[in-house]
């Protein structure tokens, strides 16, 4: 009966185990802004931009024939770098990170983006771009922009707003009215209540707080599920301490049995971005897929290294417990053999004496 017990202990080990390992490195080595930010510099997101825009606008490039939508794409590459593009995506994935962490609903979500860098390039692209495109600068109608602020006079101008005829003047106002910082809460609750209204926005705070409590009680579960395994561990000992050496051999066992179930998973998270997703990438021609490819590589890599390591100690438990195991099973049954007894003592045959 005990032996079947630690049999069914073992099994529920060998069943939570890979579980309580995945969950433990989502946690705390993927789901985390260093490791989100490294993921998205891996992808190479801002290296393919041109190819992203042109890719996710093609619908609306094919219903817009006035649209060039290649021609802006060719503009965002050349005068926004890959660097510019990680300093927007980097700090909104620690503010995110960091709003995520508390009870504050998005109301709250307080991140501020700072444009100045971008601005400073695109305002020298339009102006080139107006020069080489021969394009005459509007007659003080400024009718297709949209300013939010300041007041208008009766043509529709800003009333602060000069009207250059040289193009780096004509940038240079238009850029006044596009601020330095964007503030990403703003941008989201007005997106958010045009979508849906005041309803739409508390739906968005309902789902939130359901994904922190899912989270937080994902924290638990990995917690309760590696003192469950300690637990079980414990009782295997306590059901198999006779003989002596029987509970390092069920220890030993047990490891062994843990890099079996574990050397798959490894060995897929170590082919999958060497193979699999290259092969993907060959057969779909899509910057898309490509970036998202790179983004899987990358995740994939966060969970190898743990995965390597856990199997190491794994292998360097296992041969030690079987050692002990040797150790042990030698003295207890040196020790419990019976002493050999002593030969029979031979007669000593009597010595003549001279006389």
């Amino acid at each position: 009966m005990k032996k079947f017990l630690a049999g069914f202990l073992a099994f529920i080990i060998l069943v939570a185990f890979p579980i309580v390992l995945l969950s433990t490195i989502t946690i705390y080595w993927v789901f985390t802004p260093g490791t989100i930010k490294k993921i998205i510099h891996a992808s190479e997101i801002g290296e393919n931009l041109p190819g992203l825009i042109l890719a996710l606008a093609a619908d609306q490039a094919e219903n817009s024939a006035e649209f060039d939508i290649t021609a802006t794409a060719e503009f965002v590459g050349t005068t926004f770098s890959a660097e510019d593009v990680y300093g927007l995506t980097d700090p909104l994935v620690d503010g995110v990170g960091s709003w995520f962490g508390t009870d504050k609903p998005i109301e709250q979500l307080d991140l501020t983006v700072n444009i100045t860098n971008l601005k400073t390039k695109l305002a020298p692209a339009i102006a080139e771009q107006i020069n080489s495109s021969g394009m005459e600068l509007p007659t003080c109608d400024f009718n297709m922009f949209e300013f939010d602020t300041g007041a208008f006079d009766d043509s529709g101008i800003p009333a602060d707003f000069n009207c250059p005829t040289d193009s780096a003047g004509f940038t240079d106002e238009l850029m006044k009215n596009i601020p330095d910082t964007v503030n990403v809460q703003d941008l989201l609750q007005e997106q958010l209540v045009k979508n849906g209204g005041a309803s739409q926005l508390a739906l968005v705070n309902q789902q939130v707080d359901m994904f922190r409590t899912y989270w937080g009680a994902l924290h638990w579960i990995v917690w309760i599920g590696w003192a469950m395994i300690g637990f079980c561990f414990l009782l295997i000992i306590l059901l198999r301490l006779h003989p002596g050496y029987a509970p390092f051999g069920w220890l030993a066992w047990l490891k062994l049995l843990q890099i079996l179930e574990l050397l798959p998973v490894t060995l897929m998270v170590w082919l999958a971005p060497r193979f699999i997703l290259p092969w993907i990438s060959g057969s779909f021609d899509s910057v898309i897929v490509a970036v998202i490819n790179k983004a899987s590589s990358a995740l994939l890599a966060t969970y190898l290294w743990p995965l390597i390591w856990v199997v190491a100690g794994l292998l360097t438990s296992t041969i030690v417990w079987f050692i002990i195991r040797a150790i042990v099973k030698h003295h207890i049954t040196g020790k419990n053999q019976p002493p050999q007894s002593a030969p029979p003592a031979q007669p000593v045959a009597p010595v003549a004496t001279a006389k």
